[in-house]
Parts: C-alpha cells; structure tokens; sequence
C-alpha cells in the first residue's frame, strides 16, 4: 500500500472533524440568537452552518474515493460497490 493514500485517508478524516467542529460552534451560535430574538444575524450565521453541511459533503466524498483507491492498492476490488 502507498503510504500517502493512508495519509491522505488521515488528513480528510482530520478537515471533516474540524469542519464538524466549527459546524457544532455555528450551530450553537444559532441557536443562542434564536434564544436572544436576533433574527438579523440568524441568516448569516444560517449560511455559514449550510457551507459546513456542503463541506462535509464533499469530504464525504473525497473520503469514499481514497478509500476505494486505498482498498484497490489493497487488492479490494469489491470496496468499489460497497461504498457507492
């Protein structure tokens, strides 16, 4: 196995927690405005948990990529029509 798939298998898993991680703050921003009636702001705060959600997403997919091509470097072809 390629030793940099592995890492790069580490460093998406370690931008998803930070994204979650900041998600988690966003949200907990959100819903301290909802308590405070600070409607002005719930939209830009709104915005930022949604750009979380879609970076996820695309960590999400990143993920599933290398670790079909990581489980290939393995010998796994069925990983291919497991993740999909």
């Amino acid at each position: 196995m390629k030793t940099n798939s592995v890492a790069d298998l580490i460093s998406v898993l370690g931008e998803k927690v930070g994204t979650l991680e900041s998600m988690v703050s966003t949200l907990e921003e959100e819903q301290r405005l909802i308590v405070a009636a600070r409607t002005e702001q719930l939209d830009e705060n709104t915005r930022r948990a949604l750009a979380s959600i879609s970076a996820v997403n695309l960590l999400n997919n990143r993920f599933r990529e290398l670790l079909i091509k990581t489980g290939s470097e393995l010998g796994l072809s069925e990983i291919g029509s497991q993740c999909g």
